[in-house]
């Protein structure tokens, strides 16, 4: 089956503020929930673009009394994971802006509106969003703090911690803005929210941040792709995000500050990968890390805040797995604050877990 496109061009709308895209795939139980979320939005300027990737249970019977709403297109087509689907959306888009709606999560009646209200001269803009609970079927108090700048205003898309934000759901992105710097999903690999997020933010001007609670992400679901254990699934779509994010990086010639937070990711998601599999990553890669970033801080001129967040994103990559194992007594990391003594205790305790770790399967081996 290739793709099938149903469109009611007869009665298209002259202007779409929003093309809504929704991948479905075995999703009978939420669907419904979903669409009428959609369909119900206080703003009627949209077009809401379903992608039947290849269902196999009977949400495409429920999606069927929808139909008749004629700001709805359906694409039939082959089973090819979410980033497949989405960007079979994203292809025949035709809104201003561009949203993605998982759909087994629902949306605030207001949130298109709120989001495009505040929208003109802004790539991407979003809202935060709660937590909604399947078992209990209540919305959880808490909520993922998006990120650790208390407020974005306008502000850079490569300023931004991507942290706790890698979804691109709850979010608007100018339709133009993705086109021209063909910005599409990684096909075949899972957690490929974060490379297209990283890359977006880098290429944005100017991002804003709403602050309201529009999106309703459903957690405690069976069968969802991040309930899975399956490590190498994990290990291969890390590898590939760092591989991804290297290529992008040689190709983003802006200047010294987007080259080196990119480096920096990279190797943050090559050690990731590595830990899947507890494979250590050697000295000398370490090393190479750590004498790039060096030379790069000390030669160029940043400004206060720009190294607020190299530092945050060092102190990430230092604490995390096996990146430990860089000098830590190097006065470079003192000098600067990159360290504390709270991190310092943590690469001391990994340390010694890693150690533990290495004696077991000595011993195990003989």
């Amino acid at each position: 089956m290739g793709i099938i496109y149903n469109i009611r061009k007869e009665e298209k709308m002259e202007v779409i503020k929003v093309s809504v895209i929704v991948p479905v795939y075995n999703v009978e139980e939420y669907i419904e929930e979903c669409i009428e979320s959609i369909i119900n939005q206080t703003l009627k300027e949209i077009e809401i673009i379903i992608v039947n990737d290849g269902t196999k249970d009977n949400s495409m019977k429920k999606i069927e009394k929808y139909l008749s709403d004629p700001r709805i297109i359906l694409i039939n087509k082959e089973n090819g994971g979410i980033s497949s689907a989405r960007n079979a959306g994203l292809k025949i888009a035709r809104g201003e802006y561009v949203t993605f709606i998982d759909s087994d999560d629902f949306i605030k009646s207001t949130m298109l509106e709120e989001l495009y209200n505040q929208s003109i001269g802004f790539e991407i803009i979003f809202s935060d969003f709660v937590f909604y609970n399947n078992n209990s079927k209540k919305i959880e108090d808490s909520v993922r703090t998006h990120l650790k700048l208390k407020k974005i205003n306008g502000m850079k898309g490569s300023y931004i911690y991507p942290e706790g934000n890698v979804v691109v759901w709850g979010k608007l992105y100018r339709t133009d803005f993705l086109k021209k710097n063909n910005l599409f999903f990684k096909e075949g690999i899972i957690h490929e929210d974060e490379l297209f997020t990283i890359q977006s933010y880098f290429l944005a001007k100017k991002i804003q941040q709403v602050e309201e609670q529009s999106y309703c992400y459903r957690i405690a679901r069976q069968g969802s792709i991040m309930n899975s254990s399956q490590k190498e699934k994990h290990m291969l779509a890390y590898e590939v995000i760092a591989n991804e994010l290297g290529k992008f990086r040689n190709n983003f010639k802006e200047n010294s500050f987007e080259e080196l937070r990119l480096y920096i990711y990279e190797k943050y998601y090559e050690g990731f990968a590595a830990s899947f599999i507890n494979k250590e990553i050697s000295k000398e890669e370490i090393k190479g890390f750590e004498k790039r970033v060096k030379r790069i801080w000390e030669e160029e001129s940043f400004s206060e805040f720009e190294k607020k967040i190299f530092k945050e994103d060092i102190k990430k990559v230092i604490k995390y797995k096996q990146y430990f194992y860089i000098n830590i007594f190097d006065s470079f990391y003192w000098k600067n604050k990159l360290l504390t003594k709270k991190i310092f205790r943590r690469i001391i305790e990994g340390k010694v877990k890693s150690t533990f770790k290495k004696l077991f399967r000595y011993k195990m081996e003989i």
